[in-house]
């Protein structure tokens, strides 16, 4: 787990969200974007990793977090957290959309689905979205 920090000139949001994904490239550009809107972001590379994330960081408002992740999926990690009761809103982003993925994160609540090469501004809209809601 990596915590990006905000510059110093930057108005703060004061929301945590919690980027989750095996391509540290990824991670790197959401918490860069999300960033510069202001959020406080954390960064994972598994989805274990987004478990106890979740369990030791009470201040998580949204998990934005791909669907294929090694150790268990996103889909693994996002029903863990729905029987867990952690019912915070849920980005999922894949490389590879098949309707057996859709199906489940929409049976498990997921706020959006979004398939890659996503465009940044509408990560930023469903970030805003979600957490103003």
């Amino acid at each position: 787990m990596q915590k990006i920090g905000m510059p110093p000139n930057q108005q703060v949001n004061k929301k945590s969200i919690l980027v989750a994904d095996d391509e540290e490239t990824i991670c790197d550009l959401l918490s860069k974007t999300l960033n510069k809107e202001g959020y406080q972001v954390v960064t994972s590379f598994n989805g274990r990793d987004v478990i106890d994330t979740l369990q030791r960081q009470q201040d998580i408002s949204l998990v934005i977090m791909d669907v294929n992740m090694p150790e268990i999926t996103g889909l693994e990690a996002l029903s863990i957290m729905r029987d867990e009761g952690i019912n915070l809103p849920v980005i999922m982003v894949t490389g590879e959309c098949c309707q057996q993925s859709f199906a489940e994160a929409r049976r498990l609540e997921v706020f959006a689905y979004l398939t890659k090469p996503f465009e940044l501004r509408e990560i930023k809209r469903l970030a805003k979205e979600a957490l103003d809601g």
